[in-house]
């Protein structure tokens, strides 16, 4: 009798274990849910990363959930059109332009996020030189200027909803 119950314990005590891991894993799984705000981010796999799939792929990627920079620092989004050309352009304010520069200065080949609405809708190599004119020495005119989704990435109507999403969220 006694060995079953220390059989009972023993098995208790297993059980009780696993349930205590399984409560840390469902914490992992439920932080890919969190809500990115309308911003860039690193992507960057870490303990905090969270999941999203870039839209019309089936890429994943791990991104980081503090943001670089977000909508409250978009002066305007704009939908481009020159011939068969649709983009859809992003004007910093002086503090974004800084917070991006600074970025990728920092960046060491990392990728950018680009999330709006908790989508991922593009990733962007940070020292591409023509995704942003954010250097302080750049020409005042196109300072802080932002090619967030370059020619044809998008239709004509999806661009021009992101442009309504990220006008509404500054």
């Amino acid at each position: 009798m006694t060995e079953n119950l220390n059989k009972m314990t023993i098995l208790t005590l297993i059980l009780f274990l696993f349930s205590c891991n399984t409560s840390v894993s469902n914490q992992k799984i439920s932080n890919s849910d969190s809500t990115l705000q309308t911003g860039f981010y690193f992507i960057n796999d870490t303990t905090t990363s969270v999941k999203r799939q870039l839209i019309k792929t089936n890429e994943v990627y791990k991104i980081d959930p503090t943001p670089i920079l977000t909508a409250k620092n978009f002066d305007t989004a704009t939908m481009f059109h020159e011939k068969d050309c649709y983009a859809l352009l992003i004007l910093l304010d002086k503090k974004g332009s800084e917070l991006l520069d600074i970025a990728k200065q920092n960046s060491k080949a990392k990728k950018f996020a680009i999330i709006i609405d908790n989508h991922l809708l593009r990733t962007q190599l940070a020292d591409d030189p023509q995704f942003a004119t954010v250097d302080k020495k750049d020409d005042p005119r196109i300072y802080g200027q932002v090619l967030a989704f370059p020619c044809n990435s998008f239709m004509p109507a999806e661009l021009k909803n992101y442009e309504t999403i990220i006008n509404n969220e500054k």
